[in-house]
């Protein structure tokens, strides 16, 4: 995945919050999930198509976050396990 790959959420999942967690539903999957804070933003911020860099930055505002290579893969890798499960979309141009 680029950096400036552009992420939107499926928009099919129902999603709620639970406390400090968000529980999101993939009826479709019958799948559950949970995020915790870092992830609820993450999946906020993909309410509307934006790109990883700018997805990173968010995180890194909202956070606090140094911007260092962990915190990136870290990000990048619960993105691409988002993608895999079906709950985020790369939208083609």
């Amino acid at each position: 995945m680029t950096p400036d790959a552009c992420l939107v959420r499926n928009p099919d999942l129902i999603a709620m919050s639970l406390d400090d967690d968000l529980v999101m539903m993939h009826a479709e999957a019958g799948s559950y999930f949970s995020l915790n804070p870092v992830g609820a933003h993450i999946w906020e911020q993909l309410a509307q198509p934006l790109t990883l860099d700018a997805l990173l930055q968010s995180v890194r505002d909202s956070f606090d976050a140094a911007p260092d290579a962990q915190m990136a893969q870290d990000v990048r890798a619960f993105v691409e396990k988002m993608i895999e499960n079906d709950l985020v979309h790369v939208q083609s141009d």
